[in-house]
């Protein structure tokens, strides 16, 4: 869902993932931090996916880090399906 706040030229767009993140997160016993920074990551992948205009468009958000808490973390957003 998108709104927008004309008196301060602001746009932006809501998601609500509720169900979907939770089963996401669900699938591993991941320790706090990992847990945290992928319900961010498919937040994130959820909002921008959102703004595909195409049916069947994909978008495939990867992080990787050379050392850190993760080496490599990706998220899939297609037809409105989180992965």
């Amino acid at each position: 869902m998108s709104f927008a706040i004309p008196a301060k030229n602001c746009r932006g767009r809501v998601v609500r993932l509720g169900p979907a993140l939770d089963m996401i997160l669900a699938a591993h016993a991941y320790p706090p931090m990992i847990r945290d920074i992928l319900a961010e990551a498919v937040c994130l992948t959820a909002m921008l996916g959102a703004l595909l205009k195409d049916e069947g468009s994909q978008l495939t958000l990867q992080a990787q880090t050379e050392v850190g808490v993760i080496s490599l973390l990706a998220c899939d957003y297609k037809d409105g399906a989180l992965r």
